[in-house]
């Protein structure tokens, strides 16, 4: 307690933390900002977020909700608060959550030179963009705060060495993994598949070119036994949501925290994860909704990006299917899942005990940790 009490008397350090997001939905964010509370230097940590569907209690850090809504005039009022923010408390970092808050953040990087972190979620790059578009005005902003940031994190070491070759860096950026806080999620042993229901989950983004329509049309046509639970948003959710009104094997929820989906995994067989081919954010993958299917028991049919085949073939955790799927093979793919469905989940069993999901979690922990020591001492 003596210690705890005088690392609590010391002097804390400012950190106000940027994200144009919904903390509540989003795993990695608290889950970062909750191991830099443990820093061995004391740090007051603030969270200023665009959205917070629902009320939550943060381990380690504040949060203010500017109650911003989706329209694009939105970026333009997060920009001028959080940056009257940051001249009002004049913190010591200032850590920018993927590329949305980067205005703010270069700005003060700029002006001020504060130490800057920069957690960057996805894996843009201009030469795949056509140049008078939205998306490339985000992605120049992207590359100028990945080269002017004290410290940058990635989602996987795939992204890591790309971006150092990429964007020639000195460094190699530190590459932090999208597993959520495994607490929510329970690891109980799954009932075997019964003769006349196969439970499909999908979470995540319903964009068009993740073909979740398309998969869920194909899969149902074929086998009458699976029940889909949709669980997500994005361009396809009317079009599943007209779907569902015609078919009693299709439940769709929306946006959901993490708990909420944590629940709904509890009692599902299949774990469906599908995404793009059409950049190099979508090629290196970095897939949350993994490491919950996982760490819930849920056996994996998933497309075959290499950072997602890596893991689950090797580990055979599951099924990746073709690129260029077409319904018949994506039949015999499904049909194999099935057919092997208890030796895949004696391989899943297998896989968390000798990595047990708690261990990684932790270890992952350790390693920023010390990450971050090191750069408070040496670089404040």
């Amino acid at each position: 307690m003596d210690g705890e009490r005088m690392r609590d008397n010391l002097k804390k350090i400012k950190v106000v933390s940027f994200l144009y997001g919904d903390i509540s939905i989003d795993s990695r964010v608290k889950n970062i900002l909750s191991i830099l509370s443990k820093a061995s230097e004391p740090l007051d940590i603030t969270l200023l977020c665009s959205q917070e569907s629902s009320e939550g209690n943060y381990d380690g850090f504040n949060v203010i909700n500017l109650n911003l809504d989706d329209r694009k005039i939105s970026h333009l009022f997060f920009f001028f608060k959080t940056f009257i923010y940051f001249l009002r408390k004049k913190p010591d970092i200032v850590i920018c959550h993927d590329f949305y808050p980067s205005i703010s953040s270069l700005l003060i990087k700029l002006f001020w030179n504060i130490y800057l972190i920069f957690d960057s979620h996805e894996l843009i790059y201009k030469r795949e963009l056509k140049f008078f578009s939205r998306n490339a005005f985000w992605t120049i902003l992207d590359s100028q705060i990945i080269r002017k940031c004290n410290f940058l994190i990635t989602a996987n070491a795939s992204r890591s060495k790309l971006m150092k070759k990429i964007y020639s860096l000195d460094e190699t950026p530190y590459p932090f993994e999208n597993i959520s806080n495994i607490k929510a999620f329970s690891n109980k042993d799954k009932k075997m598949i019964e003769a006349d229901k196969i439970k499909v989950v999908y979470q995540g983004n319903l964009g068009e070119q993740r073909k979740i329509l398309q998969l869920i049309e194909i899969l149902s046509r074929n086998f009458k036994q699976i029940e889909f639970h949709i669980v997500g948003f994005g361009e396809e959710l009317e079009a599943i949501k007209s779907l569902e009104n015609k078919r009693k094997n299709l439940i769709t929820y929306g946006k959901l925290s993490n708990s909420e989906v944590a629940k709904i995994l509890e009692k599902m067989h299949v774990g469906l994860i599908s995404y793009s081919w059409n950049d190099l954010n979508n090629k290196y993958c970095a897939s949350n909704k993994l490491y919950d299917y996982l760490f819930s028991g849920l056996i994996i049919f998933s497309s075959s990006q290499k950072t997602l085949k890596n893991l689950i073939s090797r580990n055979k955790l599951g099924v990746c299917f073709d690129k260029d799927f077409s319904e018949e093979k994506l039949c015999r793919d499904f049909s194999f899942l099935l057919d092997n469905f208890a030796d895949i989940q004696n391989n899943l069993k297998e896989y968390n005990k000798k990595h047990n999901p708690v261990n990684l979690s932790k270890i992952q922990e350790k390693n920023l940790l010390r990450e971050v020591n090191e750069r408070i001492r040496y670089q404040l």
